[in-house]
């Protein structure tokens, strides 16, 4: 049984009091920057997005929308569109930074680009393929990401 992906929210240290601006959902794991505090979790992906709606104002444009209000009326929740996506990188050196980078190179584009967005890839694979006919020696990783 695979263990499932925890994830937090971080927004930045020192925000408003009331609610926090500029929130953030990452894997548990993840390495965030000093600007940032941890805010909730960690929590599954659901728990998460229903904690950014509640508590989070209008977001960066990175993918997570959360709430506001519109000229002092009801906050307005909108859907979160957080996906999972995979892809695997092949090294026939047996380097593993060539390929990490490969698999990298291999994910999907990002929908929500914007110039400062830091993005966090977990390895959720290592693997070797080795011998057959040919003497094949190839190392071959599997990363995932959340877009």
């Amino acid at each position: 049984m695979s263990k499932q992906t925890r994830f937090i929210v971080i927004a930045p240290t020192g925000g408003p009091d009331t609610g926090h601006g500029g929130c953030r959902i990452l894997p548990e794991v993840a390495i965030y920057p000093a600007i940032y505090s941890q805010v909730f979790g960690p929590d599954t992906l659901v728990a998460c997005r229903d904690y950014v709606l509640a508590n989070c104002g209008l977001r960066q444009p990175d993918g997570f929308l959360a709430t506001f209000s519109a000229l002092g009326g009801e906050p307005l929740k909108l859907e979160l569109d957080i996906k999972e996506v995979e892809a695997t990188g092949v090294s026939e050196a047996c380097d593993f930074g060539e390929a990490f980078l490969n698999a990298v190179g291999n994910l999907p584009e990002d929908p929500n680009p914007y110039p400062d967005k830091l993005s966090f890839v977990i390895v959720s694979a290592i693997g070797g393929e080795f011998g057959g006919i040919d003497g094949r020696r190839s190392l071959v990783v599997t990363v995932k990401s959340y877009q």
